[in-house]
């Protein structure tokens, strides 16, 4: 983002922090008696005058005229494309690697905020999951208040984001190459102080240490934080909306518990168990891709003692995120020979669409190994719901596929108890974008919505500071997280921006839900919760909504139990 403004001093005084011999000229400390001189905001002063972007390197003898004096300017210069005004040259908004800017209207005011973005493959028409939160929230605060105080003139500051590509399907993920241009056109051209990053955690992690922390950028992820992401020093620049993936483990481990309840109920004279005796433990397969997100949730859940209640083996299969064509053969072998009662699979595609076909073909869950066995019950990961449901579903496969609906559950990071600020904001997101055939396929992203109001609001509580970097924005951060309670969204954006300017410090209860964070950390304190895939069967099943349900049973930390209450999806589990 740009600085432009010329609220730097009121007096004197004000300009020591920033060097000796400096004077308060127009609200622009400049060198006494100099002939001119440009702030870290772009802006020149001559004598008592001063002057906005553009004219920079305007006021010495021989030098070149500036191209512009203005964003607006240069815009019409370019025919109405997104252009600023830098040390008095025109600047493009859009290159190759960043073809879109959401708040490209908002150019015109004297001083911007720009910032940055990272979503999957935008161009200039189309526009992403990521993008139309931005775009949401942008024109949200900017029906409501314009922009953010302390502008040139005391005009509003503006906001625009810089959406950039993320998608780099043949690079194998965490290769920074791919990421130079857009991070050179961002960071080099740009300046901007905050991104919203979409990026998978292989290519954050190798971004943001590569790149972005040494430039001092700061930046907000919508989603988890695994244990490659935990270990970077970031100074308190880098944070996840989602908890750590590790923090999904005890709701894993009370599902567990429960499914083993279940398992036995159904069969209590232990028929189709193949156990030695009906106290033998239940045999659990915990499978993970090789990847950080599945292997954390996976090292939590053992060292939280499931060994002791289950007899656990490991299987770990390659990632299709790291592995264009993972070999997941001897994987499914393995699982069939053990013969498990209950799968964990902590994976994605690479067990969704390879493992699941080996395992449930046939008629005969243990394939001539002895007795028969009832098919498992599986225990999903985080991010395995809407693909399994998609592709299986309404299966009039005559094996295992026509009772799979029935034999899955899952966890996943929990929403907001109370529901109303998400529901008010999933009402304005499908109402903002009819030109979808089905905007509900963009519900799930409040997260992304969360992230860009805290981006904002953090700039706002910097204050009006010479020129706004990624340090200022993780202070402003700091005073978001308790405090003076508001809620995210519209009501309140000028409630909040006022608190904000007389220094108080606020909670802002989010669609996710209220202010919970581990400060020390960088992510909100995730607690996980039961999903299940409802095929809604006559009876019971049918009178909850068909599909995945979200937030099915939810994980109560404080008692280490589920809800006490019975499954959607799931006859008397």
């Amino acid at each position: 983002m740009f600085n432009l403004d010329a609220d730097q001093c009121a007096v004197d005084g004000d300009c020591a922090r920033l060097g000796s011999d400096l004077s308060c000229r127009a609200g622009v400390c400049v060198e006494d008696g100099g002939s001119g001189g440009t702030t870290s905001g772009g802006t020149t002063s001559g004598g008592t005058s001063s002057v906005e972007a553009g004219q920079a390197g305007a006021g010495g003898d021989g030098e070149l005229p500036p191209e512009c004096v203005s964003n607006g300017e240069c815009i019409d210069a370019n025919f109405g494309q997104p252009y600023t005004c830098i040390a008095g040259k025109c600047v493009s908004l859009v290159t190759e690697e960043c073809p879109l800017v959401v708040g490209a209207d908002n150019l015109r005011a004297p001083g911007p905020i720009i910032y940055g973005a990272y979503t999957v493959a935008p161009d200039g028409v189309s526009r992403s999951v990521t993008t139309r939160n931005i775009d949401l929230v942008v024109s949200e605060i900017t029906t409501k208040v314009t922009g953010l105080r302390g502008g040139p003139g005391g005009s509003k500051r503006t906001l625009a984001f810089v959406i950039c590509n993320s998608y780099f399907p043949d690079v194998a993920p965490g290769t920074i190459e791919p990421f130079e241009p857009s991070l050179a056109h961002l960071v080099d051209e740009l300046h901007v102080p905050g991104i919203i990053s979409s990026l998978s955690a292989k290519d954050l992690e190798a971004v943001f240490s590569q790149r972005l922390n040494a430039a001092g950028t700061f930046v907000i992820s919508p989603f988890e934080q695994d244990s490659e992401l935990a270990a970077i020093s970031d100074e308190g620049r880098l944070w996840n909306m989602l908890g750590a993936t590790s923090d999904l483990a005890p709701a894993f481990r009370a599902l567990l518990k429960r499914t083993d309840a279940y398992i036995r109920a159904k069969d209590p004279t232990g028929g189709f168990l193949n156990l030695e005796t009906l106290e033998s433990k239940l045999r659990v397969a915990l499978v993970s891709a090789n990847i950080a997100r599945e292997t954390d949730v996976r090292d939590a859940l053992l060292d939280l003692g499931i060994r002791d209640q289950f007899d656990v083996q490991q299987f770990e299969v390659e990632s299709a995120l790291l592995t264009a064509a993972p070999d997941v053969g001897a994987v499914a072998t393995d699982l069939l020979n053990f013969r498990p009662h209950i799968i964990v699979a902590l994976a994605g595609s690479e067990f969704i669409e390879g493992i699941f076909p080996v395992l449930e073909s046939g008629t005969n869950w243990s394939r001539g190994q002895g007795d028969s066995q009832s098919r498992p019950m599986y225990v999903l990961g985080s991010s395995m719901a809407p693909e399994t449901w998609a592709l299986y579903s309404g299966s009039e496969s005559p094996d295992g596929f026509k009772t799979l609906m029935n034999r899955i559950v899952g966890v996943a990071y929990a929403s907001a108890e109370n529901p109303d600020l998400r529901e008010n904001y999933e009402s304005r997101l499908i109402s903002g974008n009819s030109d979808l055939q089905d905007p509900t396929v963009l519900l799930g992203s409040e997260s992304v919505y969360d992230a860009t109001y805290l981006m904002v609001y953090a700039t706002a509580a910097a204050g009006q500071v010479p020129a706004l970097t990624g340090k200022q924005l993780a202070i402003g951060m700091q005073k978001l997280l308790g405090g003076t309670p508001y809620d995210v969204g519209p009501s309140q954006v000028s409630k909040v921006l006022s608190a904000l300017d007389n220094g108080e410090d606020l909670g802002i209860n989010l669609t996710l839900g209220p202010p919970d964070w581990n400060t020390a950390n960088g992510t909100r304190k995730g607690v996980g919760s039961v999903y299940c895939l409802n095929d809604a069967q006559a009876g019971y099943e049918s009178m909850f909504p068909k599909g995945p349900n979200s937030d099915a049973l939810r994980y109560d930390p404080e008692t280490d139990t589920l809800e006490d209450k019975p499954l959607p999806c799931i006859t008397s589990f």
